[in-house]
């Protein structure tokens, strides 16, 4: 299967073949989520790949929605916390491609804003039901 080679947290498969040492760019827009997507429900390797793939790429970043708003006293709004978070997961792929170390990929940079947001919805839905508590 063609996701063996994958980019991002998939990472793992190209360390164990000895693969570890390559930089890859993945430039074209939604190719990485269109193929791990194919195995996201697959019981087996490629699966989990697929899985802590587009999972992991936006849980990590919903912290980070929700936080940023807390922090900044609720100055930092939503198209904000998306920019952050783009920004902030931009800086991640420059790094991975500076300094060669995983993958550089256009897919991660809309999984991690798409997790900034979701990150930013919970804090406002949160933030309506403490409200209307008071």
């Amino acid at each position: 299967r063609d996701l063996r080679m994958s980019r991002g947290l998939g990472d793992v498969y190209k360390r164990q073949e000895g693969h570890a040492d390559k930089t890859y760019i993945q430039s074209g827009t939604f190719k990485e989520i269109k193929r791990f997507w194919k195995y996201i429900l697959d019981n087996d390797s490629l699966g989990r790949i697929a899985r802590l793939n587009i999972i992991g790429n936006v849980v990590a970043f919903i912290p980070f929605g929700i936080f940023l708003p807390v922090l900044s006293h609720r100055r930092i709004k939503l198209i904000a916390t998306t920019l952050y978070s783009f920004s902030l997961s931009l800086a991640i792929e420059l790094t991975q491609l500076i300094t060669m170390v995983g993958s550089c990929d256009v897919d991660d940079l809309i999984l991690n804003c798409l997790g900034g947001l979701t990150g930013y919805i919970i804090y406002a839905v949160w933030y309506k039901i403490i409200r209307r508590e008071d």
